[in-house]
């Protein structure tokens, strides 16, 4: 069985989609054999990976389709020689939220059913989902399919972090009700400037205020490689910029993610 790990904020502009693109893309580059999930309307993933999605392509198949024999799954090249599977998103997916679209929507638990009997054949090792900026659908599915969940927070403010005890409270929630493996992993800090005070203790502010979850040691630094690698479509970081410390720190973070995640099975 794969491990399936999702990245979850309610809240946007957290470097989620970045985050979750360059998890898969190291493990890919590990030779671990990897499927990318983008759940967020917005696409962004899709368009980093250089992904041509369309609206008959994509994971909104999963909704309105009982029996799909061949999913929507593309291949992207990250890096010479390095192919990673996508399950695209498309902009359309976000029509489901609205009312009375949703009234008529398969219960999430249906379109997660459908999701893994359409992959189950494929042997992958991870699968790393982009979940979507909001509380609604498409995040129902998501912690559905997770067996644990990362949540991105921003050094910035507090209001972040008061958004991370919504999100912790959704996934208990969503764990007692539908999905009994679904964890949450633990919190990572980004887009971190140690240059100034709130960067140099935003490890320390997340510690303090969610002390019963899990912090990671590893913090996404602020880089204006990011803004670089995703000027273009079909670019990454480690195309870009491998060595810039911000693609190392993800390196890092997966490695911590691996040992997390170990932990977490031997301690149930």
């Amino acid at each position: 069985m794969p491990k399936v790990l999702a990245l979850v904020n309610q809240k946007g502009g957290v470097g989620k989609s970045t985050l979750s693109v360059h998890l898969a893309i190291v493990l890919a580059v590990q030779g671990f054999r990897t499927l990318f999930i983008d759940a967020d309307p917005q696409a962004n993933s899709t368009y980093s990976l250089g992904i041509d999605a369309s609206e008959e392509a994509c994971l909104q198949l999963f909704v309105d389709r009982k029996n799909i024999k061949s999913p929507p799954i593309q291949t992207a090249e990250v890096l010479s020689g390095v192919r990673l599977d996508v399950i695209p998103a498309w902009i359309t997916m976000g029509l489901i939220e609205r009312w009375p679209d949703i009234k008529s929507a398969p219960d999430p638990k249906v379109v997660t059913d459908r999701l893994q009997q359409a992959i189950a054949a494929r042997d992958y090792d991870w699968i790393i989902v982009d979940g979507p900026p909001h509380l609604g659908y498409w995040n129902q599915v998501v912690l559905n399919l997770a067996d644990r969940a990362l949540v991105p927070v921003p050094q910035a403010g507090n209001y972040p972090l008061v958004g991370l005890m919504q999100m912790a409270s959704t996934i208990d929630s969503v764990r007692m009700r539908d999905n009994h493996r679904l964890q949450l992993l633990g919190v990572v800090s980004t887009m971190v400037d140690k240059r100034t005070q709130m960067g140099r203790t935003a490890l320390e502010r997340v510690k303090i205020f969610a002390e019963h979850i899990h912090t990671f040691q590893t913090q996404i630094p602020h880089a204006t490689a990011i803004e670089w690698a995703q000027s273009q479509k079909g670019t990454n970081l480690f195309a870009t910029g491998r060595d810039e410390p911000v693609a190392v720190s993800i390196v890092n973070l997966m490695e911590e993610v691996k040992q997390r995640w170990q932990q977490s099975v031997e301690t149930r």
